[in-house]
């Protein structure tokens, strides 16, 4: 390969890893209407079409999840699981990707060996990004229908498992925004549930641990999501902030009522 070509080369891995890490770390701030800006507009000229596509179309179904409107079914015709499908085609349509910049790579390399681009370390990441996706909302959705009835020891158990599976598969350099979202995501879900499942065993120095250790998480989030103060929510114990917030702030809302509800809980269990 002459000095040119692999100048070349280190170019385009350069422009490749900046356009990533950029749109990422958009992605993982809460910014997903900058980082569909950032996929649409930036002459990514490098990446296969398809993928920029998919790019768009991932900071959109990550705007909704973190709104929680997918929670909200307004007709027969907007089905809760619409926003599943979502993602699983977008996950379909990542390790395609995958699976074609391994066949480029083996030809331009003429090996017999499959070398993994950044582009294909990529598309497999966000597959499992995407897997990641649609366990989380099976479990806000089994949240949301039951009201927490189901017991918290058996949802203690299935967040563990997320916690422990699919942020290790995320782990690209320029993924560390979206991995460290999805651990604190988890985090303080875990530690919300286990709080309440010890409130009601009456273990409240094991709760108190457990709230401390979500209150941080959301104290960091907190001036990523909210551009407004004073939010109201509705009846229901999965609440919808008013449109004075922002549509990404509706998880944070969520966990925030959770945190303040296990709060009034142990306060009034303390004082009895």
């Amino acid at each position: 390969m002459e000095m040119s070509d692999r100048t070349k080369e280190r170019d385009v891995q350069h422009a490749e890893y900046k356009f990533f890490y950029t749109y990422f770390s958009y992605l993982g701030s809460f910014m997903c209407d900058k980082a569909k800006e950032f996929a649409e507009k930036e002459r990514a000229t490098f990446l296969p079409a398809n993928l920029q596509v998919a790019l768009v179309h991932l900071a959109q179904h990550e705007k909704v999840y973190f709104s929680l409107s997918f929670l909200e079914q307004k007709s027969w015709f907007a089905r809760r699981d619409s926003l599943k499908n979502s993602y699983s085609t977008l996950q379909s349509m990542f390790l395609s990707t995958e699976k074609q910049e391994l066949k480029i790579n083996l030809v331009e390399t003429e090996s017999n060996v499959e070398q993994e681009s950044l582009i294909s370390a990529i598309c497999l990441q966000l597959s499992d990004f995407c897997a990641a996706r649609l366990e989380c909302l099976s479990l806000y959705i089994q949240m949301y229908k039951s009201t927490l009835s189901s017991p918290l020891h058996t949802l203690c158990s299935e967040v563990e498992v997320l916690l422990e599976s699919y942020p290790a598969k995320i782990s690209h350099d320029c993924l560390k925004r979206i991995q460290d979202c999805v651990t604190e995501e988890l985090t303080v879900l875990l530690a919300l549930l286990q709080a309440g499942q010890k409130i009601s065993e009456w273990n409240y120095t094991g709760a108190l641990y457990d709230m401390d250790e979500a209150h941080e998480v959301l104290v960091r989030w907190k001036p990523l999501v909210m551009n407004h103060q004073g939010s109201t929510f509705r009846g229901s114990f999965f609440s919808f902030g008013e449109k004075s917030s922002t549509p990404a702030s509706g998880l944070y809302l969520w966990m925030e009522k959770f945190f303040q509800t296990l709060k009034s809980r142990f306060t009034f269990y303390f004082y009895e």
